[in-house]
């Protein structure tokens, strides 16, 4: 399934990496899990591939970037449709609206008509094309705090649903927030709240095909963008005492390189960092995830060590704190670099510190204020 949801009034989107097929197969590691549990693996659908969910398309001399929902062949067809018919080679069918072939919503609209001939009717994407939004959504929202949010793919009505009560929650919680804010939550509490979902039973997001990693997309001058703003992510268990510091259980970092999203991941940890501890390189994982219709070839991920020395530069952190083995959310935090865990480059690992005095807040803050 996909997930792709576009906040218009905030110019953020996300997107999940998974697509699925029907039946029972071999699931492929998941950055944000590993390798899935057996009552995952039993669901009636198995994921095949991880991708980034984009498309660059061109029209009259501009290029934009678009999200789009669909399976990789599905979506295949969908742009080779959109060329035919900015070429003129594939007309609309006698039952499909008129085209206007100098106007790239007109385009895309007509290639989707096709697509749901075909009974593509996953089929969706949004987009901005300078000034215009241009989005041809599964379903289309307004939802308490977010405002009108468009939803692509056979995850749209999952994933609504859990915003709406989401939106309730941040709308009670944070009724203050002006729309920099709103837009700051969605890229960084939301993502980590994203991320919890996978690792919990029962998943709420893996369960419906919607996971593996999530991206962020910001408007940048009427054009829809990764969130290139590198990042450490951070999920960690809270000790009883203060004095017992926190124990991670995950750790993930991500950068683009060219057209790939790159995520290393440390996942299963029950590591206590209560002063200097160090992450070998042995629990670090690297991958890399192309756009749809690139991953021609599988790239090589680069080695771990490659990223060692990018890792403690990561410009934020985010932090999702759990209550001990009952794993329950109590509370999700963002701070600029090292300023919740002090990360240093080892030649066989990374050395980690917790900022003691943050964590001490921190703590105080959950006794008051379960996210």
């Amino acid at each position: 399934m996909t997930m792709v949801a576009y906040f218009g009034e905030l110019g953020v989107a996300l997107s999940d990496l998974l697509l699925t097929v029907d039946g029972k197969g071999r699931w492929p590691f998941l950055p944000s899990v590993g390798y899935p549990s057996r009552e995952i693996r039993s669901l009636d659908f198995h994921v095949t591939r991880l991708v980034r969910k984009v498309a660059r398309i061109t029209h009259g001399g501009r290029t934009s970037l678009f999200l789009i929902a669909g399976t990789v062949r599905q979506v295949d067809r969908f742009l080779h449709d959109v060329e035919l018919l900015k070429s003129g080679k594939l007309a609309p069918a006698e039952h499909h609206p008129r085209m206007f072939p100098d106007q790239l919503e007109s385009v895309l609209q007509s290639a989707a008509e096709h697509a749901r001939d075909r009974g593509h009717f996953d089929i969706g994407l949004v987009g901005l094309h300078g000034e215009k939004t241009i989005a041809i959504p599964t379903l289309d929202i307004t939802v308490p705090y977010f405002g009108r949010v468009m939803l692509l793919g056979s995850g749209a009505r999952a994933f609504g649903e859990w915003l709406e009560v989401i939106g309730a929650d941040y709308a009670r919680k944070f009724d203050h927030d002006d729309e920099t804010m709103k837009a700051y939550r969605i890229s960084h509490y939301m993502t980590m709240q994203l991320l919890s979902a996978d690792r919990m039973w029962p998943s709420r997001t893996l369960s419906v095909g919607v996971g593996g990693f999530y991206e962020v997309y910001l408007d940048f001058k009427g054009q829809l963008e990764p969130d290139n703003m590198t990042w450490v992510r951070v999920i960690a268990e809270l000790g009883t005492r203060e004095s017992d510091g926190i124990r991670l259980q995950a750790l993930w970092y991500h950068e683009y390189q060219g057209n790939n999203l790159v995520v290393m991941s440390a996942l299963d940890l029950r590591l206590t960092v209560n002063g200097p501890a160090l992450l070998p390189v042995e629990l670090l994982r690297v991958d890399v995830f192309c756009p749809y219709g690139i991953q021609k070839l599988s790239p090589v991920p680069p080695l771990a060590s490659e990223l060692f020395a990018r890792v403690p530069r990561a410009k934020f952190q985010s932090l999702t704190l759990k209550e001990g083995p009952l794993g329950r959310n109590l509370l999700t935090a963002m701070d600029k670099r090292n300023g919740l865990i002090h990360i240093e480059r080892q030649k066989d690992g990374l050395k980690l510190n917790w900022a003691a005095e943050r964590f001490a807040e921190l703590r105080a803050a959950a006794l008051t204020s379960i996210i």
